[in-house]
C-alpha cells in the first residue's frame, strides 16, 4: 500500500514529486494531504469489499494503523539524512547508497542493513515521475 500512497502524493503534491524530495515529508506539513489520501484509499477499498461480498466489514482501522505506521517511518527515515542524501531510491535502483546516503524504498528483501522500506521492484516505479491522466469510473 506504501507505493500507492508514495505514487498518489508525488502526482498531487509538487513539494513531494522530485527524487530528492522524500526528504520534504513532514506529518505537520502535510497532514491534510496525507487524510484526502488515507479516505481515498479507505473509501475505495470498503467499495471494492461491497462489490466483492456485501458482509466484509470495513478495513478502515486497518488501513489507518498501517499508514500511520509508515508516514512515522517515513520521516523517521528522513530525520536521519540531509536534504542532498535522502531519496525515494530511484538513484539506488543500479547502484548502492553510500553511507552517508538513504532512501525511503529499497528492492525487496536486499541490503538487510539498510533501514528503507522493502518494496517489490514492480512497484518501485513509482520512484519515477511520469506525466498521466487517471480515470475514474463511479456508479
Amino acid at each position: 500500500m506504501h507505493s500507492v500512497v508514495i505514487a498518489i502524493l508525488r502526482n498531487t503534491v509538487p513539494d513531494l514529486s522530485e527524487e530528492n524530495n522524500a526528504f520534504n515529508y513532514s506529518k505537520e506539513l502535510y497532514r491534510n494531504e496525507v487524510k484526502e489520501v488515507e479516505e481515498y484509499i479507505i473509501n475505495r477499498c470498503d467499495s471494492i469489499n461491497k462489490m466483492v461480498n456485501p458482509k466484509l466489514t470495513s478495513e478502515a482501522e486497518n488501513i489507518t494503523e498501517e499508514l500511520t505506521h509508515f508516514f512515522e517511518r517515513w520521516e523517521d527515515l528522513s530525520d536521519q539524512y540531509d536534504k542532498d542524501h535522502f531519496g525515494y531510491g530511484e538513484k539506488f535502483m543500479v547502484k548502492n547508497p553510500t553511507e552517508a546516503d538513504g532512501c525511503l524504498l529499497k528492492a525487496y528483501n536486499t541490503r538487510p542493513y539498510d533501514q528503507a522500506i522493502d518494496t517489490m521492484t514492480s512497484l518501485r516505479n513509482v520512484d519515477k515521475t511520469i506525466a498521466s491522466n487517471i480515470l475514474i469510473w463511479e456508479e
